[in-house]
Parts: structure tokens; sequence; C-alpha cells
């Protein structure tokens, strides 16, 4: 998510066209990981996860929706003129650097 904010605070975006950019890649991260555990799940179970299996994949893999929270509310503030877009994003960026940074 770093990258994409980064990315969105060289170009000539708007609030909405950032926020739209920031969730649909949110979304196509965890798209991306929940098929992939499912693609595991197959290879090792030999059929694809249904019922329990399936809700334990959705409840694990749903905190990778989370990424984009910081940077929407962020992007929110720059609509309603708190801050520049710019700083939103950047914010947002240095956040996420921060994040990564701190000890697990």
């Amino acid at each position: 998510m770093i990258a994409v904010v980064v990315g969105l605070s060289f170009g000539e975006v708007g609030a909405l066209g950032a926020v739209a950019t920031v969730l649909t890649t949110a979304l196509g991260l965890w798209l991306a990981a929940f098929v992939a555990d499912q693609q595991a799940h197959r290879t090792v179970h030999r059929h694809l996860a249904t019922g329990h299996e399936l809700r334990r994949m959705l409840y694990v893999s749903s905190p990778q929706l989370s990424c984009a929270a910081g940077p929407a509310v962020l992007i929110a503030l720059a609509a309603l003129d708190v801050l520049s877009l710019h700083a939103a994003l950047l914010t947002a960026a240095g956040v996420g650097v921060g994040h990564r940074e701190s000890p697990q």
C-alpha cells in the first residue's frame, strides 16, 4: 500500500480517484491472497475449502483489508480540506513505513 500512496502523491489525482485506487488495491491484494490460500488448500486436501474451512480462510485473511483504512481516512480528511491531498498521501506512506519498522 505504501507504493500505491507514494505513486498517487506524484500524480494528478483527486480525492475520489485516490480513495478508489486505495480501496481497489486493498481488495485486489486480499482477493489474491484468498485465492492463493484456496489453491493451497485444494493442493493439500484435494478439494476446495467449504463451510467451516472457508469461513476460517475468510476470517484469517480479512485483516488484509485494513491496510486501506489509514490512507482512506487521510484522503477523506483531504476531501474535507483539513489537509492537502499530497500531504495526506505522504502521511499515509510515512505511517505505513513506521508501522513496518516497529517490532512485532
